[in-house]
């Protein structure tokens, strides 16, 4: 019985190490992505800025 019981706290152990493994990688992974997101849009920003000055200064 006593055997049990520590085999099911060791599980409830490496359950709870594997949860907070992939929590951490979930939020890693989230701020890649925004970080990415950031990057377009200012990339996207940026071209239309160009554009804007090229079309304003060929008038």
């Amino acid at each position: 019985m006593k055997k049990q019981l520590e085999n099911k706290k060791a599980v409830a152990s490496i359950y709870s190490r594997v949860r907070e493994i992939l929590e951490t990688a979930r939020c890693s992974a989230y701020r890649a992505v925004n970080f990415a997101m950031v990057q377009a849009y200012w990339h996207i920003g940026r071209v239309i800025v160009k554009v804007t000055r090229c079309v304003t200064n060929c008038r």
